[in-house]
């Protein structure tokens, strides 16, 4: 004959049941009931919840630049250091040109006798052609700018922080050669930051320019409102992404190349919210107290989601319309009797409740011993 397993939430849901029957023969009433208390009530309601995708990013600064060579030449001085702070115009780095100090010298020579031949044509005129000043005019106006040239060039040898900064790796040192668009270091401005982040097809749509967006950072503990500063128009062609930027505001603790992730909105869905107050959390579990038809408050597991800034997001183990408590304490005893109070509105998803009130579905679970096994099941088959 074949043999029918039996699901393992099913047996282990059994095993709960006929061990919770069992303690409860065993052990019989309670000597010492709870003693009644006053306390704020609640009821559930769905509430429409914002839903949220995260995007991982990249911490990176907004204004950032590699310093590179514009001569040809040995480095002679190497200032820049890793982890250096510089200002607008410190020197980073000394070039030795020879080249160019002999170019500068013939350049000069060269402008000294035109500026003479000229000088001789002028003290002439009238007996020399105008054809002839002209020419010599010319010839010093060129060696001129050929001697200004090579002194821009000479002046390029030494290398400066092209504003104020830090410098975040060098990739050359004293003795270098270098060319024209050798990297030299890195620089960056750490004071104003952003998080890079790239984003699918489905959801670039839904976002604007200067829109707010929720951002984490983990390793700094840092939770701020990033600013849409810059929108890709067009998609990346291998990942199907959009690149955005969003500006973040000043942190002591935000550091470029920092890992983070940004809640891009996707939209709602309907959800029950309770407060952090009316859950109890003992060792792993976490309880909230459901009152019955009778105003008699039992202990329940129930699975929460994250959370919010609205409250706690139950997953699992309550229903609309049932009635918990608002304030759970720790020392707090399942089958307490609850004399209702009013409490003040705090959610949508959260009504006060007056006494005697009790939804229909909470009639459902009086005092029993079996009470917390419909938390337990609703946990496991919502796991499942």
């Amino acid at each position: 004959f074949p043999v029918m397993r039996t699901p393992a939430p099913v047996l282990l849901l059994s095993a709960l049941m006929v061990s919770a029957c069992h303690q409860s023969d065993e052990q019989g009433p309670d000597p010492s009931p709870p003693a009644p208390i006053t306390a704020a009530v609640l009821t559930l309601s769905p509430a429409e919840l914002p839903v949220h995708e995260q995007v991982v990013g990249t911490v990176s600064p907004k204004l950032q630049a590699t310093v590179s060579a514009k001569v040809t030449g040995r480095i002679l001085d190497m200032r820049a250091v890793p982890g250096q702070s510089v200002r607008e115009g410190d020197l980073l780095a000394k070039i030795d040109t020879p080249q160019l100090a002999a170019a500068l010298d013939r350049a000069e020579a060269v402008l000294a006798n035109a500026l003479s031949e000229s000088k001789r044509f002028e003290a002439a005129r009238g007996s020399v052609s105008e054809r002839d000043i002209d020419r010599a005019a010319a010839t010093l106006r060129m060696a001129t700018a050929d001697r200004d040239r090579i002194r821009s060039q000479l002046d390029e040898a030494t290398v400066s922080a092209p504003f104020t900064g830090r410098i975040t790796r060098k990739s050359l040192d004293t003795g270098d050669l270098v060319q024209p668009g050798s990297a030299i270091c890195h620089i960056e401005d750490p004071s104003s930051l952003r998080l890079d982040i790239h984003v699918a097809e489905s959801l670039a749509s839904r976002i604007r320019l200067e829109q707010r967006i929720a951002v984490r950072i983990a390793s700094a503990n840092l939770d701020l409102d990033g600013v849409v500063s810059e929108i890709s128009p067009a998609a990346d062609r291998a990942s199907r992404t959009f690149m955005m930027k969003l500006d973040l505001p000043d942190s002591d603790r935000l550091l470029a190349g920092q890992f983070g992730r940004a809640l891009l909105p996707r939209g709602t869905k309907k959800s029950l919210v309770a407060p952090a107050a009316a859950l109890l959390t003992r060792g792993q579990l976490t309880y909230a107290a459901v009152l019955d038809d009778q105003d008699r408050a039992t202990l329940r597991i129930v699975r929460t989601g994250p959370a919010r800034p609205e409250g706690t997001e139950i997953l699992a183990g309550l229903g609309a319309g049932e009635r918990i408590l608002a304030e759970l304490p720790s020392d707090f005893r399942s089958g307490t009797p609850v004399v209702p109070r009013s409490h003040p509105i705090t959610h949508p998803a959260m009504t006060p409740t007056s006494p005697g009130l009790a939804g229909s579905r909470a009639a459902k679970f009086s005092h029993s011993p079996l009470t917390p096994l419909r938390g337990i099941a609703s946990v496991l088959l919502g796991s499942f």
